[in-house]
């Protein structure tokens, strides 16, 4: 993931940064979460949308300008490409606000329906 520095450099925007992971990936036994590469986070907020695709560890990043925003993530899930589409349900904020020069991290896990 490429680091960005906002602070200091009078940029009015922030860096929003985080991860994407899907579980459970196995039905009987206690597994972890599996990095969702490929899933499209939309942030929308006072100038319309900006997006970010999760890379193959499941990491994003996005400059934005300062304001709040609605948070929607679509996609395929790994190893299940049944559940697919908007996510209408995710752990995580579903809404954000952010300041001029911050950093914010966000972390996001979707249920993959395997039980």
């Amino acid at each position: 993931m490429l680091a960005v520095s906002v602070a200091g450099c009078g940029l009015p925007g922030a860096v929003v940064a985080g991860s994407v992971t899907a579980g459970p990936m196995c039905p009987t036994a206690q597994c972890e979460p599996l990095a969702a590469p490929g899933i499209n986070v939309r942030l929308t907020g006072p100038n319309g949308n900006l997006d970010a695709v999760t890379d193959g560890a499941g990491r994003f990043s996005v400059i934005v300008p300062s304001g709040s925003y609605a948070v929607a993530l679509s996609g395929t899930l790994p190893n299940n490409r049944y559940v697919t589409g908007t996510f209408a349900d995710f752990g995580g904020p579903k809404r954000i606000t952010v300041g001029p020069g911050s950093w914010v991290t966000l972390r996001f896990v979707l249920d993959s329906g395997i039980r």
